[in-house]
């Protein structure tokens, strides 16, 4: 895999960092696969903004950038056939990237990095899920609460079901650690069936847990570095809630920019060449893109001209050649 911008320093990473601590339309995270944490605000919350932290009612982040922290900026196809995701992974060297991976409940004592100093005399848990690069914590107060946690022994939580059941109904603020910073939710933890509540938010999916994975298959991280931190700028075709939107190109242009710094070289040269192609009316090869990852960045760039172009007959033979079930959909809506 190369990459086009991924040497950047992490003075390079500051400005990206904070400017999108200050927006309310970016969101992060801190996790592993089937347990994450996840941060969200609103323009119309009110939130104290740091230059690295930012503390809402909901839950908080603190962003702390290690000298050899890299970016990995990305592009993922959606479910929905005429929608992309995207992303930036912040990452370590998996040596430095590692956390405890304690695989018991632990008591750490009273969480004195807490971004709320009412919340710096209570005592911080390590739930104990072994993840390599993050550590699932709860924070409480609550007498009871501690008992049962202290109660777990060597019983790890994800064969505690009384354990679960009962923090899922006490609802302990959930921190998450990783060695680029913390993520803290203090909202109510969500009822199983429920879309999760907006806003900050917690994620805990023990059959995924048990798959010791940091990351999802289809999200290129390096070999070798660990996911600690993640950033979703805004969507330029759904909102922070996932809902359809307009095309925004202002929001497009600048993921777009986003992956020339960091992004990977391969992907951005097949949706150049692919755009280039498609604009100049020349007929799809389908031998031209074989690979995995070829195949993805060809369906992007012909999802996005779709948006930034419109329908057109050339772009529907390209997308019945690499996006079949995004051009079976559109010809179904006719």
């Amino acid at each position: 895999m190369s990459r086009s911008g991924c040497c950047s320093g992490v003075s390079d990473l500051r400005e990206l960092v904070a400017d999108h601590l200050r927006s309310a339309k970016s969101g992060w995270s801190i996790g592993a696969f089937g347990a994450i944490a996840e941060f969200h605000r609103e323009p119309s919350d009110a939130a104290d903004a740091r230059e690295f932290a930012v503390v809402t009612a909901g839950g908080a982040i603190a962003v702390r950038l290690e000298e050899r922290c890299r970016a990995f900026a990305y592009e993922l196809l959606s479910a929905r056939s005429d929608l992309w995701l995207h992303g930036v992974a912040l990452c370590l060297p998996a040596p430095e990237a590692r956390m405890t991976g304690s695989t018991r409940v632990t008591e750490l004592g009273p969480d004195r990095e807490a971004l709320r100093p009412d919340d710096r005399n209570s005592v911080l848990f390590d739930l104990g899920l072994g993840l390599a690069n993050c550590d699932f914590c709860v924070r409480t107060a609550d007498p009871e609460v501690q008992e049962a946690l202290r109660a777990a022994g060597d019983v790890p939580l994800l064969a505690n079901a009384p354990l679960l059941e009962f923090l899922a109904r006490r609802s302990p603020h959930r921190v998450m650690l990783s060695r680029l910073g913390r993520l803290e939710v203090f909202q109510k933890i969500g009822v199983k069936g429920s879309p999760p509540p907006i806003g900050p938010h917690t994620h805990l999916l023990p059959r995924f847990v048990r798959q010791s994975r940091t990351h999802a298959a289809d999200v290129p991280v390096p070999e070798g570095w660990l996911p600690c931190l993640s950033l979703y700028p805004p969507n330029p075709v759904q909102d922070e809630e996932g809902r359809r939107k307009p095309l925004d190109c202002a929001e497009l242009d600048a993921f777009q920019a986003l992956l020339e710094r960091f992004g990977d070289a391969d992907h951005l040269r097949t949706k150049r060449e692919v755009t280039a192609a498609v604009r100049a009316g020349k007929e799809p090869d389908p031998l031209a893109y074989f690979t995995r990852r070829q195949r993805t960045a060809c369906r992007i760039a012909l999802r996005q001209l779709r948006k930034q172009d419109g329908a057109s007959p050339r772009l529907e033979r390209w997308l019945r050649e690499f996006d079949v079930a995004s051009a079976r959909e559109r010809a179904g809506a006719h």
